[in-house]
């Protein structure tokens, strides 16, 4: 999701890779999700100094934004979110701490093309999507070749509910499969309790810079 204001981002979900992280690379920006446990909090205030810091808060785990706010956060983001709140919000954070940034509606994976407008293009084909669609899309194209547990699906992804059963996450995936009809560019697999996304070729790039040197994922 971030690609969309052309920035490279970096995942972990190791709080102390996060730090070193911090050390080595020197980011403009860090995302911390609060409810991973404390020391994933403790992140914000480790990243104060110099860097723009959004803090992903998710209030079912006990979290509040003044929480995050207090211990740090530049701005905060309700778990879950739409990608285009993501994107939106993350340029907004950087420009306040005098980082430019461009924001862009589409990127291409492979041949597979996602927009924050809530369609996904494949090939010569055109696919509406909800809402929910989108965001599951974009979740499991951002964890491409990983595991997905269905757990963090129902947290993460905007139109699963909470208390819902796996049931639901099971339904919500068959749904994005059925709505994205044949692709070749994307198989969704089931493994155990989790599902996974395969895509043949893992770069992103903006469709409207097509000339850039593919960010780093």
């Amino acid at each position: 999701m971030l690609r969309h204001v052309g920035i490279e981002a970096t995942v972990t979900a190791s709080p102390a890779r996060a730090r070193l992280l911090l050390r080595q690379r020197e980011p403009a920006l860090l995302v911390a999700d609060i409810g991973r446990g404390p020391f994933a909090a403790r992140l914000l205030e480790s990243a104060r100094s110099g860097r723009a810091t959004l803090a992903l808060v998710d209030l079912d785990r006990g979290k509040s934004s003044l929480t995050a706010l207090g211990g740090g956060a530049d701005d905060v983001m309700r778990v879950p979110f739409t990608p285009d709140e993501l994107a939106v919000r993350t340029a907004q954070v950087l420009q306040r701490v005098g980082v430019p940034t461009s924001m862009v509606r589409n990127v291409e994976v492979g041949g597979l093309e996602l927009s924050l407008d809530e369609y996904a293009h494949v090939g010569s084909r055109t696919v509406r999507l909800s809402a929910g669609d989108n965001s599951l899309l974009y979740l499991l194209v951002a964890n491409a070749g990983r595991r997905v547990a269905r757990a963090d699906i129902r947290d993460l992804s905007w139109g699963v509910e909470h208390a819902a059963p796996v049931e639901a996450v099971d339904a919500a995936v068959a749904r994005l499969e059925r709505t994205l009809g044949a692709v070749d560019v994307l198989r969704i697999e089931r493994v155990d309790d989790a599902v996974v996304a395969r895509l043949p070729a893992l770069r992103m790039r903006s469709l409207h810079d097509a000339r850039r040197r593919p960010a780093k994922n």
